[in-house]
């Protein structure tokens, strides 16, 4: 089937290989973790003529930081619509298939033939979904838009 001896290479090759993905995944989500940060900053809208001058080493001017947030334990996040970060509880590591195979044929005259196939199978792919930008779809059967759906809680309560 593949002539004479010596004349065929056949190659293949696999490989699974699986994502450490728990410190980045940590980070994303700590990025607006209740409680564990709080960014406070400066108002932004400050002018040379505007900024507050300094009085003293040990003096803040007034105005010059927000108020911190209300401490306390357990934290209670604030029902401001926020676009905060969270993970799947079923979240499984992510890995990849690579795959390889090549023929190489000795042809006449001393030319060589050869294919190859490299490929990349990805599975269980992390995918970041921003749910903060639905549309107000309308459901056709009830007559509801999505924002009254999700203001139906805030009516209720």
């Amino acid at each position: 089937m593949f002539g004479g001896p010596g004349k065929t290479s056949i190659r293949a090759g696999a490989g699974l290989y699986y994502d450490v993905f728990g410190q980045s995944l940590i980070r994303l989500v700590d990025a607006t973790a209740l409680g564990f940060s709080t960014a406070l900053t400066n108002p932004a809208n400050a002018s040379a003529l505007t900024a507050p001058r300094f009085q003293g080493p040990t003096v803040l001017p007034a105005g010059l930081l927000i108020p911190a947030p209300k401490g306390g334990f357990p934290q209670t996040a604030p029902d401001i619509w926020a676009i905060a970060r969270s993970l799947d509880d079923k979240l499984k590591a992510p890995y990849t298939i690579n795959l390889n195979f090549s023929i190489e044929r000795e042809l006449k005259g001393g030319v060589m033939f050869q294919a190859a196939y490299v490929g990349r199978l990805s599975r269980r792919s992390i995918v970041g979904d921003d749910v903060a930008i639905p549309t107000n779809l309308k459901d056709p059967a009830s007559g509801q838009t999505y924002f009254q759906a999700a203001h139906a809680d805030d009516a209720a309560g």
